[in-house]
């Protein structure tokens, strides 16, 4: 018995993190239907903002115009308590912003189009946290402690500290707070209201776009709350530690059914006991065996309990609302709808350089030689004469993160389901090639093989909640699994546990040929797939399952071919990773990778076969190529910050990214060009002549 009282502080601390980000959660989501997956992203800057005035920062002000002479360098610093206002006030603008400028754009944007919008943030506010407050981890000490960490009392063997003791009471004090605010005020009230039918209460008078900025500023505070706290429980945080957290929170929410805070809050503290108790009882007896447990069982908990689709997590949940696809823009008339509008400047080049004659000739003929160009240039490249050898290694990535990006555009832009799990297939792949050449000592190519095969039990498997579950639920269980696989797989086959290389890959040019072969023969096979019965099966199921049902295909066949076939390409990648670094390493498995590379996915164009090789150049070679020139003393997270903040514009113009870019400018173009004269004199004719005709004939 006193072992087991041993285990409760601990799983109550770490339940008390996850229902603290799961209330922030469904505070913003009850007003917005906007599930923030950039909450523990906007709780970690605030955190390091927080923590930055407590230790003091210094502030450089320099103005020198005309006779006004300014030069001061004051350090500004606060004690705890009093950065706290300024922080929350910080958090609150920072909500604010967020709200203005991006959520409003997306307010009546399909369910994948705001997830992948909200990840674009995660990513965004995570990097900018990053350039201005360092990438090194913030080590709180005992004096900066938002309560002390001096023992209380002890229960059994185990310390109780009063910071356990008063983070576990603030959980509980903020949840009580905001379950009032909900319950006995109007603006809470009505934010139930807008949760329950945003239609009716808009005719009733209520306005979402106010309750939609209270809830991102109160929110945003309540994340801010949750940062600083959680920061100094946890002594030292990385940068993307609540990134990772806020899986679970968002776990801990959905049992809530995104609108429950007691059951949201229950369930963050049922998750917490439960990981501690595996832990303690399971890792603890054999930690080679057990190892990634505690997040295996409880989130596969939270996963099967998703898939029974209970009645009181989606009695809030319209169809409509859970599905949706990523073809249309999220506000083409909003303030970045104008402001980007790319289709103004096409019409000054166009006016500018006419399209006809030569110049539109030799348009025609560089699009065909062009592409042609590229692959003799790819099978020619490592012979060519001044090529670096060394430029062989980012080459062999590239090609793998065009088969990640070709994964989440069979699964995301043609079959229309969200999936944040493509890093734990490369997991999976590589497991499945280092058993089969190492263990079962099979002679190359049957690893790559094996790797493949392996991924169709754990695609079928992944695929299934998409039987039952779309959008938010979909998103959040593909997230769980990938957390999960991050946390299992990787450390048993990293490269710590190099697989056998066969002497013909002993050489980056030996394995560049390789890969450059499976590369073109997987893209050869999905564009043959995009253009047979199964590809078009895809298309209207991601349009409208209720459709597609209609005229006689099965969803539950199509969506599970769908995720074979991506878990298979993004498996064949994990071989091939592989086989070029000895072994899956974290950073190509973990969740932020699959989170980065769907926001490269959609950049490039998430519905076109051209994407992955626009999004693998663009965001794979040329970031590897300039490594060079960037000194390890001044790492940059600049090229992050930009592709987050151009997915939000992309996604705000043309969700089908650069692939397409060109024909939706020439489209939107044409269709708002004026008639010419003699056409409209036509139409005017007709018009006349056929309201001649209708009073001729008698009524």
């Amino acid at each position: 018995m006193s072992e087991f009282l041993s285990t409760l502080p601990g799983g109550l601390v770490t339940g008390a993190v996850y229902a603290l980000l799961a209330m922030g959660l469904v505070l913003i989501y009850k007003a917005t239907r906007v599930p923030n997956f950039a909450y523990g992203a906007m709780a970690t800057m605030v955190a390091f903002f927080h923590y930055d005035l407590v230790s003091g920062r210094e502030v450089h002000l320099h103005l020198n115009v005309l006779f006004v002479h300014l030069n001061a360098d004051p350090t500004v610093q606060l004690s705890f308590w009093a950065a706290v206002p300024v922080s929350l006030a910080f958090a609150g603008l920072v909500g604010l912003a967020i709200e203005r400028f991006v959520i409003r754009t997306f307010a009546r944007a399909s369910m994948v189009t705001n997830i992948i919008v909200s990840l674009a943030l995660a990513v965004l506010l995570s990097a900018l946290t990053q350039q201005v407050f360092g990438a090194d981890d913030l080590i709180v000490p005992s004096d900066q402690a938002i309560f002390p960490r001096t023992r209380a009392f002890a229960l059994g063997s185990v310390n109780i500290s009063w910071e356990r003791l008063g983070v576990i009471g603030l959980v509980i004090a903020l949840a009580a707070v905001v379950y009032m605010f909900f319950r006995f005020t109007a603006i809470g009230l009505a934010i139930r209201a807008v949760a329950t039918d945003r239609d009716v209460s808009s005719l009733l008078g209520v306005s979402a776009r106010q309750l939609s900025v209270v809830s991102w500023v109160a929110g945003s505070m309540v994340a801010g709350i949750a940062g600083i706290a959680l920061a100094s429980l946890v002594v030292s945080s990385n940068p993307n530690l609540l990134l990772l957290l806020t899986i679970k929170g968002f776990a801990a929410a959905i049992v809530g059914g995104m609108v429950s805070f007691p059951i949201a809050v229950s369930a963050g503290f049922g998750i917490g006991l439960g990981e501690e108790w595996v832990r303690h009882y399971l890792v603890t007896a054999n930690r080679d065996l057990f190892q990634g447990a505690p997040e295996v069982l409880t989130l596969g908990a939270v996963i099967v309990v998703l898939a029974l689709r209970p009645k009181w997590i989606f009695k809030g949940i319209r169809e409509d609302e859970d599905s949706g696809v990523t073809g249309r823009a999220g506000a083409p008339d909003s303030l970045l709808g104008r402001a980007i509008d790319p289709v103004e400047a096409f019409r000054a080049l166009r006016a500018a350089v006419p399209s006809g004659g030569r110049l539109g000739r030799a348009a025609r003929v560089a699009a065909r030689v062009i592409p042609l160009g590229l692959l003799l240039f790819a099978a020619t490249f490592p012979l060519l004469p001044g090529i670096p050898d060394f430029w062989t290694l980012p080459v062999n990535l590239t090609l793998i993160y065009a088969l990640v990006v070709l994964s989440f555009v069979v699964v995301v832009g043609w079959l229309g389901q969200i999936s944040v799990a493509q890093g734990a297939f490369l997991a999976v792949g590589g497991a499945g090639a280092a058993i089969c050449s190492n263990t079962l000592h099979l002679p190359f190519p049957l690893p790559i093989l094996g790797g493949v095969l392996l991924s169709i039990p754990v695609s079928i498997l992944v695929g299934l909640p998409a039987l039952r579950l779309r959008g938010l639920h979909l998103a959040v269980a593909t997230l769980a699994f990938g957390l999960a696989a991050e946390r299992a797989i990787v450390p048993r086959f990293d490269y710590a546990n190099p697989v056998r290389l066969p002497e013909a890959l002993n050489s980056d040019t030996a394995r560049y040929y390789v890969f450059l072969v499976v590369t073109v023969a997987a893209f050869v096979v999905a564009w043959r797939i995009a253009k047979t019965r199964v590809g078009r099966s895809f298309f209207a199921i991601r349009d409208s399952e209720t459709v597609a049902s209609a005229y006689g295909i099965r969803p539950v066949r199509v969506k599970l071919t769908g995720f074979v076939v991506s878990g298979a390409i993004a498996s064949l990648a994990g071989t091939m990773i592989t086989y070029q670094l000895g072994g899956v390493q974290t950073q190509y498995a973990s969740v932020f990778f699959s989170i980065s590379w769907l926001i490269y996915a959609v950049i490039g164009g998430i519905t076109s076969i051209a994407g992955p090789i626009i999004a693998a150049l663009s965001f794979g070679l040329y970031p590897e190529l300039t490594k060079a020139a960037v000194q390890a003393a001044s790492i940059s997270f600049i090229p992050q910050i930009v592709a987050a903040a151009l997915l939000i514009l992309i996604m705000a113009v043309n969700p089908e990214g650069l692939a397409s870019m060109a024909r939706f400018v020439r489209t939107r173009a044409s269709a708002y060009e004026p008639r010419d004269e003699p056409e409209a004199d036509l139409v005017a004719i007709e018009e006349a002549a056929a309201e001649h005709v209708k009073e001729a004939v008698p009524t």
